[in-house]
């Protein structure tokens, strides 16, 4: 071997081993420990828990999908038939109290009418009263009363019987002005505080004077 073979060799050897020594030292290892931090299990928030259910809701869903939701909708969002209101946020169905609701329940309402800014022609809706029982007929009220977007409060047994027995032996269905004259609160229990989303959209349903004029009153 030549003395630049030897020089080569012996640089590479010392090299190699002055590497071997800088990883000993520098490199550390790896032993497993390094994940001893790191959680096994990640726990996801399930959120707030939602409200129980009544037997009176869960009885009304049930009344709703059997003689309800073909015509008003899995959500309540009408037209299922031609003229079909919505019951998602209608002010018919959250109104402060029940009254004109079980009316339109019990009896049936045809002719115009307007719903959350819209006007639908209803023809076809069918007289209730005669088919279900009160206790049916309350539970199928709070159910739309609160479901999807409605912040209604409940309908009693006690409440349906009331209008029952006040409206007996009406068999015409009820028109917009006949319901418009009777007070929400009369024939259905007094009248219940307005939640905010209520209330707001009780005044953005106001003509522009009308709501003028009560500002104006409130305002004095």
């Amino acid at each position: 071997m030549g003395v630049l073979e030897t020089v080569i060799l012996v640089g590479s050897l010392g090299l190699i081993a002055w590497g071997g020594v800088y990883l000993g030292h520098y490199g550390g290892r790896f032993d497993g420990s390094e994940f001893e931090a790191v959680p096994t299990k990640r726990t996801v928030s399930a959120g707030p828990a939602a409200a129980p259910e009544s037997p009176e809701f869960k009885e009304g869903r049930r009344i709703y999908v059997a003689n309800c939701q073909a015509c008003h909708g899995t959500r309540g969002e009408g037209e299922g038939a031609p003229g079909v209101p919505p019951l998602d946020k209608s002010e018919w169905v959250v109104a402060a109290g029940p009254a004109r609701l079980i009316r339109i329940l019990a009896h049936a309402v045809e002719g115009p009418i307007k719903v959350a800014g819209k006007e639908y022609n209803n023809t076809g809706m069918l007289a209730w009263g005669s088919q279900l029982s009160p206790e049916q007929l309350a539970a199928v009220s709070t159910f739309i009363r609160q479901a999807w977007g409605n912040k209604g409060g409940p309908v009693s047994v006690d409440q349906i019987k009331a209008v029952l027995n006040e409206t007996k032996g009406r068999e015409a269905k009820w028109t917009v002005a006949e319901l418009e004259k009777i007070p929400e609160s009369l024939g259905g229990g007094s009248a219940t505080e307005l939640t905010p989303e209520q209330l707001r959209d009780k005044l953005k349903a106001l003509p522009p004077e009308k709501l003028q004029a009560l500002l104006k009153e409130l305002g004095k």
